[in-house]
């Protein structure tokens, strides 16, 4: 009897390829890419996307004809479809696929917007080219994701029967429950036993031959040194420590993390309270059967020699003692690597070990900085308090541990960060010296900046950012990000470099989430889109892949608000979902008002500007007052005017801009909110002049484009009022024939709203050449003023 297709405990993953299907049915494209451990089931839900494709009329591809793009209906290659053909392309283990396929990936991702398409592919995570990688990460907006988990008690019990046909025998159903609920193992399993003849023998225990191939197919798939390590581990039994796997190996315990996690990686093993243990019992008793009965004895024995003759019981206490010490060095490696996850399951597995308190608190210590950077700021401030209780501490761990713990704090409420400053334990934080006062004095830095005084958080910040060393980076990107809000971009960007070369000198390229995310966001300010999106997307590949998760969601946002500049709504609302994901799942993150903005944002696109304006003026009335929010998007109070006008709230227009006007006048010096405050003014008024001036002076792009759309309406509005003045169609054609082409760039770029030095500079000529060509170009469209040319910039752009 063959295997059924079909799916067990996968209604979810199965609807969600419908959907997609349907959509690429109806025209549209969509990229799906299914993650799983070997034997979860992807070939099977690949399978039936095949299936439900045909029945859609989808011309279906596969790998085995994806080099020579030949399609499984009629052979026809893909240039010979018609373009309004829906097409579905599958690429199993897509982790497997030889690299130059990779690029005919990239194509075909490129190709997306071309004609309806569905890609979807399945691999195994942290297997594959890098190219494979870079190739998602680059397309990472287009991608639909589901993750494959082991299957339930029921649904093991309901395949074994659709196997059989039948009631299954209890010595073959005790059998799978060694399975781990992995469904490629337990059809393997039934079906050898059905070749081998002891489906019904009081043989049924022993793992068939088909069972081992399998699993040694995964097995050879991996490194030599992660075969070692599986190999050796079976050995010693299903449930291992390190440290013996190490002795067998005649290796340190350190150079074992590295091929462990590919191991784990590839569903073969887990972590398990203290020890290293097989994912499930079949899985360690195949790979034990695939060693030749020689091997295995010679191995056996000198495992046992080195575990537990009397020689090696004698050093038992030194090798305890030596275990936990050399957890901290481990652990380090670990995230050299980038398997922050690792070594965080590491270091609290050690814990449960009885170890000194000292030994324990400088674990606890890299544990708590590891949970936050993750994510986990709760446990991690937890962490880094039990590290703070230890008696005796001495004076550097104190420094670091409580620097991690202001840092936890910052991210779960900063308001608990401003009370821990003024704790007994932080009396030291007076001074900027050592980590821990330097992370407090960017607490106050932050402080003093949410209370609106500029001057004092730039202040306190540069404090900080000197007083750090290379193991505190937090204050240094707590100064970038600030001066990103200001405008600042030149500063900050040297800033990042310096603590990315910092970072990298260290091994920690794990920790590099946090200063792409700042330059993203500098990158989108100053205009440079395509570099906002590449760091953004790299911000969110580096965080998932080494599970460094902090300020992941602040580069959502980035690519919320490209995808919405470029028109994208759908790929807008899909990263929201994943910033509120990550918050549902209560991870602590530091919260910005910049999350709030961005569903503002969506909300307009969506539903339109009066939608946006109801909420602000209901439940999201505070954002208007929010001070972090006016300074780093300068442009946020002129939005939110927009957004009460178009609401038909006069109320939340004003409140809007007293609070940017407020802003602007306890901080005199700093140009960037006064033009907030004038441009937020000005559209409440309806005043040209200011809203001109913004258009200018706007360090951020995307401000300097609201202001010249709030010119051109209120302009163009003006116009239509005017009692004397053209309207509508009855505007006297333009006369931009009698022009010349040096004439025409320069009246472009002044109707922009660029000074006529800003335009010299993109013309490469001086501001007086401008000048002259502006007074022709007067006399030509007879015009009389700047203002008048600006009203004219749609004609001028045909």
């Amino acid at each position: 009897m063959s295997e059924p297709v079909r799916l067990y405990d996968r209604a979810y993953e199965r609807d969600l390829t419908h959907q997609l299907l349907r959509d690429v049915a109806q025209g549209a494209s969509r990229v799906l890419l299914i993650e799983g451990a070997p034997g979860t089931g992807k070939t099977t839900l690949l399978k039936i996307s095949r299936q439900f494709a045909v029945e859609l009329g989808i011309v279906v591809a596969s790998i085995d004809t994806f080099s020579s793009i030949e399609l499984g209906t009629g052979g026809r290659p893909l240039g010979q479809q018609p373009p309004e053909q829906p097409i579905l392309i599958i690429i199993d283990d897509a982790h497997s696929v030889d690299p130059t396929l990779v690029r005919t990936l990239n194509l075909h991702l490129r190709r997306l917007a071309e004609r309806p398409m569905a890609l979807f592919m399945s691999r195994t995570p942290g297997l594959g080219p890098p190219e494979l990688d870079r190739a998602l990460a680059a397309y990472d907006e287009l991608i639909d994701r589901v993750s494959l988990d082991v299957l339930s008690e029921d649904a093991v019990h309901e395949l074994v029967g659709d196997l059989l046909g039948g009631p299954p025998p209890p010595a073959v159903l005790g059998l799978a429950a060694n399975a781990g609920g992995n469904p490629r193992l337990v059809i393997d399993l039934v079906e050898g036993l059905r070749e081998e003849g002891r489906l019904d023998s009081d043989d049924a225990h022993r793992v068939p031959a088909r069972v081992r191939r399998s699993v040694n197919r995964v097995l050879a798939g991996l490194s030599v040194q992660a075969q070692q390590v599986t190999r050796v581990g079976a050995v010693v039994g299903h449930s291992l420590l390190l440290e013996h796997v190490a002795r067998a190996l005649d290796t340190s315990t350190a150079s074992l993390l590295v091929p462990l996690a590919e191991v784990m990686g590839a569903g073969l093993m887990r972590y398990e309270d203290e020890h290293v243990t097989f994912h499930n019992r079949i899985i360690r008793m195949a790979v034990l059967d695939a060693i030749p009965l020689p091997v295995r004895r010679a191995l056996s024995h000198e495992i046992a020699q080195l575990v537990n003759t009397p020689e090696s019981a004698a050093t038992e206490p030194a090798l305890q003692d030596l275990r936990p010490a050399g957890t901290v060095d481990a652990v380090r490696s670990l995230v050299a690597a980038g398997y922050v996850r690792e070594a965080i399951d590491l270091a609290r597995r050690v814990l449960d070990s009885p170890m000194e308190p000292a030994l324990a608190a400088e674990i606890r210590s890299v544990q708590a900085e590891l949970l936050v950077v993750s994510g986990q700021a709760q446990a991690g401030v937890r962490e880094a308090e039990a590290a703070l209780a230890t008696p005796g501490l001495s004076h550097e761990l104190a420094e670091a541990v409580g620097a991690t713990r202001l840092l936890g704090l910052l991210c779960l409420n900063p308001a608990l960060a401003h009370t821990a400053i003024d704790d007994e334990r932080g009396e030291t934080t007076t001074r900027p010296i050592g980590p821990l006062g330097a992370m407090a004095t960017a607490v106050r830095s932050d402080i003093a900046w949410t209370a609106g005084d500029i001057a004092a958080g730039l202040r306190l910040g540069r404090a900080a950012a000197r007083s750090s060393d290379e193991t505190v980076p937090w204050p240094r990107l707590a100064l970038a990000d600030k001066l990103v809000g200001i405008g600042e971009f030149a500063e900050a960007e040297a800033i990042l470099d310096a603590t990315e070369a910092q970072l990298a000198r260290q091994h920690l390229r794990a920790y590099l989430v946090p200063c792409a995310t700042i330059r993203a966001m500098a990158r989108f300010r100053s205009g440079h889109l395509d570099e906002a999106e590449q760091h953004a997307r790299h911000a969110v590949t580096i965080g998932d892949r080494f599970n460094t998760l902090l300020l992941v969601p602040l580069a959502y946002t980035v690519l919320a608000r490209l995808a919405l500049l470029s028109g994208n709504l759908r790929n807008a609302e899909k990263y929201l979902r994943q910033y509120r994901r990550r918050s549902a799942s209560g991870q602590g993150y530091p919260h910005s008002p910049q999350f709030d903005f961005v569903e503002l944002l969506v909300v307009a696109a969506r539903d339109g500007l009066g939608c946006a304006g109801k909420l602000l003026g209901g439940p999201m009335v505070g954002l208007v007052r929010r001070i972090p929010l006016l300074l780093q998007e300068p442009a946020a109070s002129a939005w939110c005017v927009r957004a009460a006008q178009a609401a038909d709230d006069p109320q939340l227009a004003a409140l809007a801009v007293a609070a940017v006007e407020s802003l602007a006048a306890a901080n005199p010096d700093f140009p960037t909110v006064a033009t907030a405050a004038r441009h937020a003014s000005s559209a409440h008024e309806g005043t040209l002049a200011g809203i001109a001036h913004a258009a200018v002076e706007h360090r951020d792009q995307w401000a300097r484009d609201l202001a010249r759309t709030d010119l051109e309406t209120l302009v163009l509005r003006l116009e239509r009022g005017r009692p004397d003045g053209p309207a509508g169609n009855d505007r006297p054609p333009v006369r931009l024939t009698t022009l010349t082409a040096t004439e025409l760039r320069v009246a472009r770029l002044v109707a922009a709203g660029l000074t006529n030095r800003q335009a010299a500079v993109q013309l490469n000529v001086s501001s007086h050449t401008v000048n002259y060509h502006l007074r022709g170009i007067y006399r030509k469209l007879d015009i009389t003023s700047r203002l008048e040319l600006v009203a004219l910039r749609p004609q001028l752009m045909e």
